[in-house]
């Protein structure tokens, strides 16, 4: 019984736990499996709200124009990618204010990427 008791606290745990983690925003675009998540800071604190943008050019005439902002945690993702895209890398251009910053990347070489992103101090 004891034991039935403890899994029964480890498991309310976990679930708790995972309850209140914060959603990461994400943009999909649907056409392919990759992803690539950003943490934008500056002065080593993390932004809330900067916009991460990238135009996603795929095939022979299609294209796709991709915004999304981060959380309170400056993290993001930018999902639905396809992996072999027209004139690579993308170009993702990260902004909060007149702060601006890009990223650059190709989901031929790497589909899930992650980018820590510091933007320059506008003082």
């Amino acid at each position: 019984m004891r034991q039935l008791i403890g899994c029964a606290i480890v498991i309310g745990s976990v679930w708790l736990a995972a309850a209140q983690a914060p959603e990461v925003p994400k943009v999909d675009g649907g056409v392919g499996t990759c992803w690539v998540d950003f943490t934008v800071t500056a002065d080593r604190k993390p932004v809330y709200n900067a916009k991460i943008h990238v135009l996603v050019r795929y095939g022979l005439v299609h294209k796709i124009d991709l915004e999304v902002g981060t959380n309170y945690q400056g993290k993001a993702r930018v999902a639905g990618i396809p992996q072999n895209v027209k004139k690579p890398p993308l170009v993702f251009d990260i902004r909060k204010d007149h702060a601006v910053t890009t990223v650059r990347h190709d989901p031929a070489t790497n589909c899930h990427a992650s980018y820590d992103v510091a933007l320059p101090s506008t003082k």
